[in-house]
């Protein structure tokens, strides 16, 4: 399948406050996987599957982050990065940095950048333009969402987001979005908002609207989480380096 990528947003502006015990006041997104920045593999990941345009939506610990990535030069990509200058949450700070990068694009891609999820981007892309959906939403089964929340999906439409609800299998929210551009003009004008609590629940109560969902089984980690952090900190594993895994349906 032949697809040109979209842009790629990347959310490495968090305090990562759980971890702070563990990597010091650098951000989440520059913990250290085998002795490499976690957000270089992130970058490595989505360069190898094609993106070749992608903006770092940084907070806490910006200036660490651009000293880090530089230019993108070595990747040989176009890289920006956005600062804000108060915390704006996933929705604010994907909003302004959109309004702040030049032309607009009628779709861009949006990826949490202190989680690793196995994703392949061409399927998710493809997905959403074949349901002419405003979104789609990258899914993993897990054994235990008590500490995730779950997405509750007809079919492939997804029709609820429930919180943190207690333990139990189910589908959780792997980080990883196809969205059309315009659906930012969802979210409030100014100030912090949420993909997850203010867009896509006001997408789904919308009859008008669609949001799809896709579920994967490749490898997912959230280095939020200190053990599991710790668990790969010695030796990314092996799904960090090489291709994405074949998706199947929800």
């Amino acid at each position: 399948m032949t697809i040109n990528l979209p842009p790629a947003y990347v959310l490495v502006g968090g305090l990562g406050l759980r971890l702070r015990a563990v990597v010091g006041d650098r951000p989440k997104p520059l913990a250290e996987i085998g002795g490499r920045p976690f957000l270089e593999y992130l970058i490595d990941n989505l360069v190898r599957q094609g993106v070749s345009r992608m903006v770092l939506c940084t907070g806490y610990g910006g200036e660490q982050v651009a000293r880090t990535v530089g230019s993108g030069e070595r990747w040989g990509i176009s890289l920006r990065i956005v600062s804000e200058a108060q915390p704006l949450g996933t929705g604010g700070a994907i909003r302004d940095a959109a309004a702040t990068t030049g032309p607009s694009d009628e779709e861009i891609l949006v990826l949490n950048g202190d989680s690793f999820f196995d994703v392949p981007l061409v399927d998710l892309v493809a997905a959403r333009r074949a349901a002419s959906a405003d979104a789609a939403i990258a899914l993993r089964r897990v054994d235990d969402t008590g500490r995730f929340g779950t997405v509750v999906v007809e079919g492939a439409r997804v029709i609820a987001f429930r919180e943190k609800t207690g333990k139990g299998a189910g589908f959780v929210n792997g980080g990883v979005y196809a969205l059309r551009a315009d659906t930012l003009g969802e979210l409030p004008a100014i100030g912090p908002a949420s993909l997850e609590r203010d867009l896509f629940p006001t997408l789904i109560r919308d009859a008008n609207r669609t949001v799809i969902a896709r579920t994967y089984e490749g490898f997912f980690v959230d280095i939020g989480i200190p053990e599991d952090y710790l668990r790969i900190r010695d030796e990314p594993p092996a799904a960090m380096v090489v291709a994405p895994s074949v998706p199947r349906e929800c």
